[in-house]
């Protein structure tokens, strides 16, 4: 009973320092040093509210395929996940303190799970991808998928391992479903990806869209 109080309260306090705290000071920080403007408190606070509800119902959902001592890192990717879909959506930007939390903590699953081959094969869609962007931008002068959705990708191919590949399928869907009202108007305009990749991602750690599928960074438990 104690472990299982010390390791819900641990994730709850993940979810609240994250959502609470770091994401709208980050998000504060951002709209003032780079945009000119600071967004209303209770604009910040109602965000935030809806995103940990949110985080608190996807680990409601997904915790009870997975041992009690997965949840409180569970709770830092739900916090991770909240802060870049908030990012890309208000700012077009996923900060790099994202990442610096997501790749230790996907790295440390890694290297805990011994998956080192899988690991191996699912970074080959982000450094290809990047591969792809940088001779893009040399061809022409438009820019193809933005950095930090390739960073993001990065880390959450090393949790899926192979299946980051159906992921990404599954996240161009998304993206060209949400946006189609843009692509029929021909607007030239840039669009937030890292909320697709997101969805995505959950949909498949969920099993909700292609069944019960388990997510490599946790099979082994």
């Amino acid at each position: 009973m104690i472990r299982i109080c010390l390791y819900l309260g641990l994730t709850l306090l993940i979810l609240v320092a994250g959502h609470f705290v770091l994401i709208p000071r980050s998000l504060r920080y951002y709209c003032r040093e780079y945009f000119a403007y600071s967004p209303l408190p209770h604009y910040l606070r109602s965000r935030s509210v809806r995103y940990f509800v949110l985080s608190l119902i996807g680990l409601s959902l997904g915790a009870w395929q997975f041992p009690l001592f997965c949840i409180p890192i569970m709770g830092l990717f739900a916090t991770l996940f909240s802060a870049t879909i908030i990012f890309d959506l208000e700012l077009q930007i996923i900060p790099d303190w994202i990442h610096w939390f997501g790749v230790p903590a996907a790295l440390g699953l890694a290297f805990a799970n011994g998956t080192f081959l899988a690991m191996a094969i699912a970074i080959g869609l982000p450094l290809g991808l990047l591969i792809i962007n940088f001779i893009f931008s040399k061809l022409t002068s438009g820019e193809g998928l933005g950095l930090g959705d390739i960073k993001l990708l990065f880390w959450l191919s090393i949790l899926a391992g192979p299946s980051i590949y159906s992921v990404f399928a599954l996240a161009i869907v998304i993206g060209l479903l949400q946006n189609i009202f843009r692509l029929l108007r021909m607007q030239r305009e840039t669009f937030p990806f890292g909320p697709s990749i997101i969805y995505a991602f959950c949909l498949f750690f969920l099993g909700i869209h292609f069944g019960s599928i388990p997510v490599n960074f946790l099979s082994n438990f």
